[in-house]
């Protein structure tokens, strides 16, 4: 997957790729991307495009990131979390592909953001990009009490809360071979993120299953969608925790979802 995702992706060719083989050690994703961050010589600004091996950039992403604020976080898909009087909602931001491991059920998802950018709380776990004098004049990191999951999504919260660094969700094509597998871990991380930031006066939306981060943590929230949004693709938690996929309104997939 990474092959065919990164290395030997002709999209990728012109930048420098650091492949983190983690089947021995297993440590946390934040780990090792902070061990990164600790190692590299600042005194060469890039850009650093943190992904997962099966999330496939579609065109030159260096274009893409050409004179972008390089105080600003980046993603390809996130959201916004919007409070309407006792109703929550969130708005997606961004358009991915997305599909199983094999390149089957293909599916486009999302909204197309805007060409410099939509403004959102959080950006799904699959990539977050961000520059490196960022790093350097924040110290920005990964939280590593997080593992495999969440960690993006904390990345972004943290840098809005402590640092005031907004993120931003660009038009970048990309593919990503996963639908996701939610676990307990996934929960046991949401439950730290919202106890770690207990006392901040906004909430944040994340992209997986709905949650929310801050004083609207546990209601519950509508994904909005105008009216051909809705017609043409619908992704929704059912009450019994199904996970349910709808085209023209035409359910064609599903998968039990266990919802927190």
């Amino acid at each position: 997957m990474y092959e065919r995702c990164l290395s030997g992706n002709k999209y990728c060719t012109p930048y420098s790729l650091v492949g983190i083989d983690n089947r021995q050690d297993n440590k946390g994703i934040p780990v090792r991307y902070n061990e990164f961050l600790a190692q590299y010589d600042y005194g060469a600004p890039a850009w650093f495009v943190f992904c997962h091996e099966d999330w496939q950039v579609l065109e030159d992403i260096g274009k893409v990131l050409q004179g972008k604020d390089k105080d600003t976080l980046y993603g390809t898909i996130g959201v916004k979390y919007e409070k309407k009087g006792e109703k929550g909602y969130i708005h997606s931001k961004g358009r991915i592909l997305q599909c199983d491991k094999d390149g089957s059920r293909e599916i486009r998802v999302g909204i197309k953001a805007h060409k410099r950018g939509d403004l959102a709380d959080t950006a799904d776990c699959q990539c977050v990009i961000v520059h490196s004098d960022l790093i350097k004049k924040t110290g920005l990191r990964f939280d590593e009490h997080l593992s495999f999951d969440f960690y993006v999504e904390e990345f972004c919260i943290q840098a809005q809360e402590k640092y005031g660094i907004p993120l931003k969700i660009i038009p970048l094509k990309s593919r990503h071979y996963s639908y996701g597998n939610i676990q307990q871990r996934f929960y046991d991380a949401v439950n730290y993120v919202q106890e770690k930031y207990q006392g901040i006066k906004r909430s944040y939306a994340s992209t997986v299953n709905q949650i929310i981060i801050g004083p609207d943590f546990g209601k519950e929230v509508k994904e909005y969608r105008g009216f051909w949004e809705n017609f043409w693709f619908q992704k929704k938690y059912t009450n019994s925790g199904k996970l349910l996929i709808k085209i023209c309104k035409i359910p064609v997939w599903w998968r039990k979802n266990e919802r927190l």
